[in-house]
């Protein structure tokens, strides 16, 4: 490749990110919700704005400032907790349609970071998909099901800082300080699904089974029979929770959900806090000396707020 090639193809490259920074930018916005600096949002659809819940600490008086500098008063519409995502409502914002968003990118793909300066300037800063997988559990019980490894971390003044595809569709979403540094970002189709069921909902109904439990090792026989080397004993069981009704009783040995080994108490909290409430699964379990399995239909997690 020439030198003029290479020239050439750098400033198509640079054209290319700053058409995208310029189209997507004034969709991206400071949110003032806390004491000090702003946090970056996202319009994801028609007066709705995505921003990371951890720096939201009102419900109202929150003020959202869009590209050209005006202030825009809003309301929070809902949160969760689990995956750090808060929606405010804003009823000045209606004219944005809403966003598109991809499950995870190509390994190798480039992606482009947009975010506000706290001076409300627009930043934007490129980076490369190194893999994507989950789910993935981090601090505090933040649970992603999927997840995107990127080349490098993100800057803090990236906090919630959209991550978009060549096509300006929403590909990942830096949301929590520690993974956003290890170059860790949640999967845009999945932060937008957990954002929409919020703005609808008011936050997400995790899957709540209902049970106290103390994670055991398997004597060696059970665990030849079981196919695992440890277990949950249920220590208590809440009267109407998911598992009672199904017939799960104390002492019973929980191994598995669907089929995923639950050997630890921290096992069973990150699988319930990917699931919804409502949904359908597999719970086997040794009794005595007899495996079982019972069909069960997970409540809902008490929100917090």
């Amino acid at each position: 490749m020439t030198t003029s090639t290479q020239r050439t193809a750098l400033a198509a490259l640079s054209d290319d990110i700053a058409a995208l920074a310029a189209d997507i930018g004034p969709r991206v916005v400071s949110v003032f919700a806390r004491g000090g600096r702003p946090s970056n949002g996202l319009i994801f659809d028609r007066g709705l704005v995505l921003t990371p819940a951890h720096a939201v600490h009102r419900d109202h008086h929150l003020i959202v400032r869009t590209a050209g500098g005006t202030r825009h008063a809003g309301t929070l519409a809902g949160r969760d907790e689990a995956t750090n995502v808060a929606v405010l409502q804003v009823a000045t914002l209606s004219d944005h349609s809403p966003i598109e968003a991809v499950d995870v990118p190509r390994p190798g793909e480039a992606l482009v970071g947009l975010a506000r300066h706290p001076d409300g300037s627009l930043m934007a800063s490129l980076t490369i998909v190194q893999h994507g997988g989950g789910p993935l559990r981090a601090w505090r019980g933040l649970a992603f099901d999927r997840v995107l490894r990127l080349d490098r971390g993100l800057p803090p003044t990236f906090a919630g800082a959209p991550l978009l595809d060549s096509r300006g569709h929403l590909a990942g979403m830096a949301l929590v300080g520690a993974l956003r540094a290890a170059g860790v970002a949640a999967s845009g189709l999945a932060v937008l699904d957990i954002a929409r069921t919020v703005a609808r909902d008011g936050s997400v109904a995790r899957g709540y089974l209902g049970v106290v439990c103390q994670a055991v090792q398997l004597t060696a026989a059970q665990a030849a029979a079981a196919g695992v080397p440890a277990g949950l004993l249920v220590m208590g069981l809440a009267d109407d929770g998911a598992a009672a009704r199904s017939g799960v009783l104390v002492g019973d040995l929980l191994l598995r959900f669907d089929d995923e080994a639950i050997g630890d108490v921290d096992d069973l909290h990150a699988r319930l806090t990917r699931e919804r409430a409502g949904t359908v699964h597999q719970l086997h379990y040794l009794r005595g000396s007899s495996l079982s399995s019972v069909e069960v239909t997970l409540g809902a997690r008490e929100a917090r707020g």
